[in-house]
């Protein structure tokens, strides 16, 4: 008889313990606060004229090509121009961001609960933000265990 309840017992708690939506040890809490701190010292920085290289690439897809950097240029805080990086080639300005819209974008990744939340795919340390204006330097996010869900994205040359 106690055989018999220690296996249901036993039972019941390794099936509380499954992992059924891929979650895994990020505290999704800790990185949106960190997001919205970063975004408030944004905002607080007023700044709508900048410019700024955007690289973004599928983190966790073997047979994706990595899409080509664009440095993008933005005034009033609209997006003016993109360029292929490094070049005087035009970009598709539909695809070019503004800071703001990263955080957005940033905020959105975090409400899906992905399985990673991290500066780069190979760290645990959270998203890197710029010390003094707080915008996102470098995060990757991997939804779940999946292949071709995760994305990384860096900012750099920021002016």
């Amino acid at each position: 008889m106690n055989f018999r309840l220690l296996s249901i017992f036993l039972v019941f708690f390794l099936i509380s313990c499954e992992d059924n939506n891929d979650s895994s040890s990020i505290d999704i809490k800790e990185v949106k606060s960190i997001i919205l701190k970063n975004e408030t010292k944004w905002i607080l920085s007023s700044l709508t004229d900048y410019s700024f290289t955007y690289q973004k690439s599928p983190g966790d897809c073997p047979t994706a090509d990595e899409l080509p950097s664009v440095d993008i240029n933005v005034e009033d805080g609209v997006v003016v121009s993109v360029f292929y990086s490094g070049t005087s080639e035009v970009a598709h300005i539909d695809n070019a961001t503004t800071i703001n819209d990263v955080f957005s974008h940033l905020l959105h990744l975090a409400a899906e609960n992905p399985i990673q939340f991290s500066s780069s795919k190979n760290e645990d340390k959270l998203p890197h933000f710029d010390e003094n204006l707080g915008y996102p330097i470098s995060f990757y996010v991997d939804k779940s265990k999946k292949e071709c869900d995760a994305i990384s994205i860096r900012l750099s040359n920021f002016k």
